[in-house]
């Protein structure tokens, strides 16, 4: 469409990464911003970079972003950065002494509670000296904080997206829109609740659902088998009746494992066993290897598969087998050319934690809650709607 040159544009990205004692230790969502960032500094302009890290309660020094401003600095050179320490009335003096070409980089917004409670006067405050507006935080977009809302303040023209948050709704778009084939969603969790939205909505988009982690725990105690002393999900039988038989109405097959890794605690003998042999005594930890097979079986005859949440306890060895060789799988079929594959979700990368997978993947989302959200509610999050898709992508 057309280059932005020569304008100062506020730039809201998503570098809440892990930091410990000033080390980074993933840097995947401050890299997957360098496109949006050099694009804008290459063609001349001031950019005003805005972040939130953590959740601060007023100022906290051990939130603060200047380690991924040092870091930055390193990643970006010979471009020159400089650092807000505070969001104050400096800020004004603090742009116009920006050269164009430069970086401002702000302090934590979460340090200001104006930040989470969208206060208005702040969104004009942050907003007042830029000619443009670039959000680039999908992962935060399902938010109303100001700094994802403050884009009201600007001409429909003047707002835009980022490349990376083009890449994640453009591909799942694709996913749930223009799909061609065969689907299947592998969705883990350990409540049925915090995901009966998400299953809602992927039943009327894709032909199954291969349901792993507690949330098969409960889904099959409903059906009256035993699940033992195994995490379950109460009280949400009206829940359950209601997804199975909207699955059943849009032709949607809701699939279950049918063996399962189970221990009588983390420090006991482990067993696989069929899922009817389960006794009141185990605890399920992991889906088994018939399960696994079937999976297997199962993406062969699919063209695409969008996978969330882990199959098993994966924070303790070795219950992360399962969510392993779902990902192996998936990556293996990626890479031939066999499927389409979506990833997005914390604890489902967490649990791979393997970038020689993670980068056979056709996309692994950078977003957690954003990424579900933007399933469930067909496209529309907060922070798309302020710009009201009268937006003009960059190239």
């Amino acid at each position: 469409m057309k280059n932005i040159y020569n304008s100062i544009v506020f730039l809201r990205v998503d570098f809440n990464v892990p930091i410990i004692d000033g080390v980074i230790l993933d840097d995947k969502r401050i890299n997957d911003a360098l496109p949006t960032i050099l694009n804008l500094l290459k063609n001349h302009n001031k950019i005003i970079l805005a972040s939130h890290f953590g959740r601060p309660r007023g100022f906290d020094k051990s939130l603060s972003l200047k380690p991924i401003y040092d870091y930055l600095c390193k990643k970006l050179n010979p471009y020159q950065l400089f650092f807000s320490e505070k969001i104050d009335n400096s800020y004004y003096q603090l742009v116009s002494e920006l050269n164009f070409g430069e970086i401002l980089m702000l302090e934590n917004l979460r340090f200001y509670s104006e930040e989470e409670s969208c206060d208005e006067n702040f969104m004009k405050f942050l907003a007042k000296p830029a000619d443009y507006y670039c959000n680039e935080a999908f992962s935060c977009s399902h938010r109303a904080h100001a700094s994802i809302m403050m884009g009201k303040f600007f001409d429909p023209n003047h707002k835009f997206l980022g490349y990376l948050f083009q890449k994640e709704i453009n591909t799942i778009d694709n996913f749930l829109k223009n799909k061609t084939g065969k689907s299947i969603a592998i969705i883990g969790g350990s409540k049925i609740s915090s995901k009966i939205h998400l299953l809602s909505s992927l039943q009327t988009k894709v032909d199954s659902i291969f349901v792993v982690g507690a949330m098969a725990n409960t889904l099959l105690k409903y059906k009256g088998i035993e699940v033992g002393q195994s995490l379950v999900e109460d009280n949400c039988d009206k829940m359950i009746e209601d997804l199975l038989y909207n699955s059943e109405e849009n032709n949607c097959d809701i699939i279950l494992p049918d063996d399962f890794v189970v221990t009588g605690n983390i420090e006991n003998p482990i067993y696989i066993k069929k899922t009817n042999l389960v006794d009141k005594n185990d605890v399920i930890v992991d889906i088994g290897e018939n399960s696994i097979s079937a999976l297997s079986e199962l993406l062969k005859k699919c063209d695409s598969v969008l996978w969330n949440g882990p199959a098993g306890v994966f924070e303790v060895k070795p219950f992360e087998e399962g969510t392993l060789k779902i990902a192996q799988l998936i990556a293996d079929l990626t890479e031939q050319g066999a499927v389409q594959s979506i990833v997005g979700g914390g604890d489902t990368i967490a649990a791979i934690n393997d970038d020689n997978l993670l980068n056979k993947l056709t996309h692994v989302s950078t977003a957690g809650g954003a990424f579900l959200e933007y399933i469930e509610q067909d496209g529309n999050l907060v922070g798309i709607d302020v710009i009201n898709r009268m937006v003009f992508y960059f190239k």
